[in-house]
């Protein structure tokens, strides 16, 4: 019935006996990190009376773990000491094993069994798991072994970094790998990255790209309308399955007349 402690609020009470009230367990949980770090200055819990309601509803840390492979109970302990802090979010860019695409499985990856293990953590310490697959930009780890799905440009090489945006296969791709991190990850948030797609290089490059726009949105459309489309397309597949979409902002310059979804962060 504490309802203006919220769902991770909590009153901590300390006197003849000490006590820890929260609406949820995800409050009185936090209410006994409190009293773990009391008991570390000290053998004692001072007598007095406190409430706590976060001032944020997102704490977060990210950890890119795309390029580098990062030790399973490295993470495991960030989850803990997150938990210790009070931190709720933890969004891993990581590489999950894929069964429908082995060609994919370079790089360094992680089991499912694995990411299960680390989800059933994050659970038991309040910890929400976000993963992120970053495109289009950024994919190399994905797509080095799919020049088929690389973005080629105008004087025909393959851009490993980039995918082809104006392909369906492309997409139907990207689907797919989202469909095999669903049954590893229970957050309803997802993350695509699409920051950077055309870092070190420029639209002018890829002629295609304007083509698709033009194609799609009209005369005056310009490429990064290609690029918001993808973006767009994520967005209506995750929504679908009942999942909220994340993007990096550094992917988008104003340079587009078709507008991301209002409902994206």
């Amino acid at each position: 019935s504490r309802s203006a402690l919220g769902t991770e609020g909590y009153e901590l009470h300390s006197g003849t006996r000490l006590s820890i009230t929260g609406a949820t367990g995800t409050g009185a949980f936090y209410g006994t990190r409190t009293l773990l770090q009391l008991l570390a200055q000290g053998d004692r819990i001072p007598a007095g009376r406190t409430v706590d309601v976060p001032r944020y509803k997102e704490r977060g840390v990210g950890v890119c773990a795309c390029y580098i492979h990062i030790s399973l109970p490295w993470l495991e302990n960030l989850v803990r000491e997150m938990s210790y802090n009070k931190l709720n979010q933890l969004l891993v860019e990581l590489k999950v094993k894929s069964d429908a695409h082995p060609e994919a499985n370079t790089w360094g990856y992680y089991t499912k069994d694995e990411i299960r293990r680390l989800v059933a953590l994050g659970d038991k310490y309040h910890v929400e798991i976000i993963p992120e697959i970053n495109s289009p930009g950024h994919i190399d780890p994905w797509i080095e072994n799919r020049p088929d799905l690389q973005l080629t440009d105008s004087d025909g090489t393959k851009q490993p970094s980039r995918l082809d945006i104006t392909r369906q296969a492309s997409f139907d791709y990207y689907k797919s790998l989202m469909d095999e991190y669903a049954q590893v990850f229970t957050s309803r948030s997802w993350h695509m990255g699409a920051d950077e797609y055309m870092l070190g290089s420029d639209f002018a490059k890829y002629p295609q790209i304007l083509k698709y726009a033009q194609d799609r949105y009209g005369p005056n459309a310009t490429p990064q309308d290609a690029f918001v489309d993808f973006v767009n397309r994520v967005h209506d597949y995750a929504a679908g399955k009942g999942v909220a979409l994340r993007i990096w902002n550094d992917g988008l310059t104003g340079a587009n007349t078709v507008p991301v979804d209002q409902d994206t962060t």
